[in-house]
């Protein structure tokens, strides 16, 4: 009797897999701070001007960088044009803050993207062509400092008075407003090509033609109403977002202070009022741009700090295509930018799980029904092919990069499932460790 041989095969059933996940390149853009210090100080200036009746101050003056030696110079210089009350307000930016180590990167710019495209930052998405834009923000803090100059002690002490009750001296308020955040150029220009509007070229400078129907486009997918309007920094027009409800916080903590005047022979006169409030100002800190096309960079010019930058490292999503949550994550590094093949069998050290891999090889199961192993390089998810017997992933194939990053992902019913017929855990209440 011939003996019939029958070979182990293992069986995968592509028919549980589903859609191939969406591949986006993924970009960011640093916006330019002086337009947040910009809007800190006009803030900070309408303030402090609500305060008081309206044109009570006849002379409203925007200091530089140090308080004292620009007023001197207010003083010296545009004395002739002092009108009093007079009022000088003058901005300092502290460098070093980051909220006690809140908004401190240690990751380097490839921290703001190395997560799913799915999240919460985004402000505007067009699922239908998969192009998204996120932000987000950071605090700024700004000392400021305000001196008041009046004709008169008397003047001087009723202005005392009166703005230590209406600036909350001694204590912290805060406001919420409605702001203007520019948006990137080069984000709007990369949005535009991939959508396939018309861009010319004017005076060595791309421009978007149909600036009317890209932004109605932009406002039908957009969370925030989009505007273009002229940017006064450098006299061209822009697309700014109006974002609404901004925290904002003034603290006027450390009192008002009043001096004794000036002498001219035997009068005293240029009276004058300082307090030093603090303000807390949210703007944005970076933009984010997903896209499945390749970006072009417009409008760069050399030295510029300020353009678009293509972040090439993913991190895997917490959660496949299938619903399954990460067993494990780790990385890959490979300098010769060739993976061959990649050992998994040391990261898989729980017996159970290997017990029920062994188990589905051995009925010839692909262990694929339960498990999901994923190789991201580049932003891009590679191919591989899994050796379930002897623990092996194998690509076999060149990549960009010298770091890879490998996601496992585990259907953790379908282990305590087997694991439970394995062992007999229905059988009985109790059972003797082995």
């Amino acid at each position: 009797m011939n003996e019939k041989i029958h070979e182990k095969h293992i069986v995968d059933l592509p028919s549980l897999h589903g859609p191939d996940d969406i591949h986006l390149n993924k970009y960011i853009s640093i916006p330019s701070t002086v337009h947040g210090y910009s809007l800190a100080i006009e803030f900070m200036r309408d303030w402090i001007l609500s305060l008081y009746p309206q044109e009570f101050f006849k002379t409203v003056h925007i200091g530089g960088n140090h308080a004292y030696a620009d007023y001197r110079k207010f003083n010296k210089e545009r004395l002739h044009q002092i009108v009093k009350p007079a009022i000088a307000i003058t901005p300092n930016l502290n460098t070093d803050y980051n909220r006690d180590n809140v908004e401190l990167i240690q990751g380097g710019l490839n921290i703001y993207t190395r997560r799913s495209p799915h999240y919460n930052d985004r402000f505007f998405n067009d699922f239908d062509s998969n192009c998204f834009i996120g932000i987000q923000f950071r605090q700024l803090e700004m000392p400021f400092s305000i001196k008041m100059r009046v004709r008169s002690r008397a003047q001087q002490l009723d202005l005392l008075e009166y703005t230590r009750i209406a600036a909350r001296i001694g204590s912290t308020q805060t406001h919420f407003i409605d702001m203007d955040c520019h948006v990137p150029y080069d984000i709007m220009m990369a949005l535009a090509l991939d959508m396939g509007f018309e861009v010319i070229k004017e005076d060595d400078t791309y421009k978007i033609k149909d600036i009317i129907s890209f932004l109605r486009y932009l406002n039908s997918h957009s969370l925030v109403p989009f505007n273009y309007k002229l940017r006064t920094i450098n006299g061209k027009c822009e697309f700014f977002i109006r974002i609404k409800d901004c925290h904002v916080h003034i603290s006027c903590l450390d009192g008002i202070a009043i001096d004794d005047g000036e002498k001219q022979g035997s009068t005293d006169y240029n009276f004058h009022i300082e307090f030093t409030p603090t303000l807390h100002f949210s703007v944005p800190a970076i933009y984010s741009y997903y896209s499945k096309n390749e970006h072009r960079i417009m409008n760069k010019e050399i030295g510029d700090i300020n353009a678009l930058y293509q972040i090439i490292s993913v991190k895997p999503p917490e959660v496949n295509e299938r619903g399954w949550g990460q067993y494990l994550t780790t990385q890959w590094i490979e300098e010769s930018n060739h993976l061959d093949e990649i050992a998994f069998e040391e990261l898989i050290n729980n017996n159970d799980l290997k017990r029920v891999i062994k188990h589905n090889v051995d009925i010839g199961l692909s262990p694929a029904m339960f498990m999901d192993i994923k190789l991201y390089n580049g932003q891009q998810d590679i191919g591989i092919k899994i050796d379930w017997e002897h623990y092996k992933i194998i690509i076999k194939q060149d990549v960009r990069e010298e770091v890879s990053d490998i996601a496992i992902y585990a259907d953790l019913g379908y282990i305590n499932d087997t694991l439970a017929n394995l062992d007999h855990i229905n059988d009985s209440r109790f059972t003797q460790t082995s």
